[in-house]
């Protein structure tokens, strides 16, 4: 408590020493960094379940399709014709987390927290947010090698 000089009242000290104000700053934009980093980390690859399956089924089927208005969606998107085999599912966190931030990205939402089916196509990516649905749809989205949004449709 210290006593101002106009009057005998004591006041609460809000005196803080320089260095006091500059770790209490620190300390709160590590916590900011934490929790951006925490929200980074936990967009991460779902396991092959049921809808994984499903949805590297569509992209397989997709790439070795010889139907016309398929391959017309399948160029639309970026892809090419390949063989079923060069479409695999993506464990790698980091690759997942690139992924989301590029769909982040192109969707204007930063930092959103995604848990994404992520498949590669060749030397492109297929990704998949079921934590997104448009009704019984979901939006896929393909990325090219730097993650970059290159094409999106509606997939069941």
């Amino acid at each position: 408590m210290i006593i101002t000089r106009d009057s005998d009242r004591m006041i609460p000290n809000l005196y803080l020493p320089n260095q006091m104000i500059r770790a209490f700053l620190a300390l709160a934009l590590t916590a900011l960094a934490w929790n951006s980093l925490e929200a980074q980390s936990s967009s991460t690859c779902r396991s092959l379940d049921a809808d994984g399956l499903r949805f590297r089924s569509y992209v397989r089927q997709l790439v070795t399709t010889t139907d016309g208005s398929r391959i017309q969606l399948r160029t639309s998107l970026g892809l090419s014709a390949m063989d079923s085999a060069q479409v695999t599912l993506v464990t790698d966190n980091a690759t997942c987390a690139r992924a989301a931030q590029g769909i982040n990205t192109a969707q204007g939402t930063a930092n959103l927290a995604r848990q994404l089916y992520v498949v590669k196509v060749g030397q492109l990516f297929a990704a998949q947010d079921p934590g997104n649905p448009s009704g019984e749809w979901w939006p896929t989205v393909t990325l090219d090698r730097k993650f970059k949004a290159i094409g999106v449709v509606l997939a069941p």
